[in-house]
């Protein structure tokens, strides 16, 4: 078992750097991701033809029609089929009618952690307002 835990956090450190690296080349970054992406959707296109052509229950599952509509259903399940085909960087982005992330500078984004940090240090002061009055009408309640 340890010498599983010791692979699996080799590979998560060695994602960890290279992602850390390619995200100052965004562009690079993405045809990069895009290769491997269709890479993937080439290997198992081919192992659904595969399957397809030797019938019977598996070959049904994988005629086009039948594949995509599995293949929908399954992505709305799980929460991937708005952000594998929008993103949600980008609609949370729409959403407050700013820049996308990759049109923002370093000064953008410091200010919109400050902006958040603000906005949290104000509902955390909102939020001990309101465990004191609690605890006011508690105690106003015991007596």
């Amino acid at each position: 078992m340890s010498l599983y835990k010791d692979a699996l956090n080799f590979f998560d450190k060695l994602e960890d750097n290279i992602r850390g690296h390619l995200s100052k080349y965004p562009i690079f970054y993405s045809l990069i991701g895009s290769v491997f992406l269709v890479l993937l959707w080439r290997g198992i296109w081919h192992t659904a033809d595969l399957l397809e052509a030797e019938g019977g229950v598996l070959g049904f599952l994988f005629h086009p029609f039948v594949s995509a509509t599995w293949a929908t259903w399954g992505l709305l399940l799980i929460g991937l089929f708005v952000s594998m085909f929008v993103g949600d960087m980008i609609i949370m982005s729409g959403l407050r009618r700013s820049k996308k992330v990759t049109e923002q500078t370093e000064e953008d984004i410091k200010v919109e952690e400050q902006k958040e940090e603000h906005e949290l240090e104000r509902i955390e002061k909102q939020l001990n307002r309101i465990e004191k009055k609690i605890e006011e009408d508690e105690k106003y309640h015991k007596h």
